[in-house]
């Protein structure tokens, strides 16, 4: 009799087991997909800002932004599926707002026009801005990767190796894609590219049918559309010097 009863059990206990090593593996596709997207629109707001002769303001903005958002995680965030899935909610939100927000940036592009007499005040203010407009991306990409990390930790068994690595791959593929892809894409559309993978990121750890499918999709026919490219340098590009 409890020969019989425990084949059922075993069964079950099986098909749990497969679940449970299959979970690892989702998560690792997702990680790096939604890493990709976090570095690849990094890396888009670095040539963003190298229009404007201000490139190294972007290491500044990541080494300050990336922190302070993982220790806001620390405080203010959990560290389940849950919580992961409303901060990739958040950064995406950020993304498409920062991308909005790039097109103000014409406006306070003081150092394109004057390469001599520089006034220390103007400079200011122009870093104001750009730390106004990116900094929230930093903040948010921070906190998302952190509460990502301690996923990974609990679900790969404590190998933290194992889910570093999956952001530096991830981070990796970020590079190859921009050097393959910005030459026919251009900028504008690299950003909602990085977008769509964050999407597509939080689709594959969701793990169910939810609106990050229909989300990404919907960045990624953008991201298709040619005319995307023209419109957006149009409205980037001061009419300045």
């Amino acid at each position: 009799m409890n020969r019989h009863s425990d084949g059922p059990q075993q069964t079950i206990a099986l098909s749990r087991g497969s679940r449970t090593s299959q979970r690892p593996l989702v998560l690792c596709l997702g990680f790096f997909v939604f890493s990709s997207g976090t570095v690849l629109f990094s890396l888009a707001i670095f040539l963003l800002l190298s229009f404007f002769i201000m490139p190294s303001m972007f290491f500044d903005l990541l080494l300050v932004g990336f922190p302070i958002g993982a220790a806001i995680a620390v405080r203010f965030v959990g560290s389940e599926l849950k919580d992961l899935r409303r901060l990739l909610s958040v950064l995406q939100l950020v993304m498409a707002v920062t991308v909005v927000l790039t097109l103000l940036c014409k406006h306070v592009g003081y150092m394109r026009g004057q390469l001599f007499g520089i006034s220390p005040p103007w400079i200011l203010a122009q870093i104001s801005v750009f730390s106004a407009i990116y900094l929230p991306f930093f903040l948010a990409y921070g906190a998302a990767e952190y509460v990502a990390y301690l996923i990974g930790i609990s679900s790969f068994k404590s190998r933290a190796r194992t889910g570093y690595a999956i952001f530096l791959f991830g981070g990796s593929a970020a590079f190859t894609l921009a050097y393959v892809v910005e030459p026919h894409l251009g900028v504008p559309r690299m950003l909602l590219l990085a977008i769509g993978l964050v999407a597509l990121g939080q689709g594959v750890i969701s793990m169910q049918r939810s609106w990050s499918w229909v989300v990404a999709a919907a960045w990624m026919t953008l991201c298709a559309l040619p005319q995307w490219d023209g419109l957006f340098m149009d409205l980037f590009k001061s009419s300045g010097p």
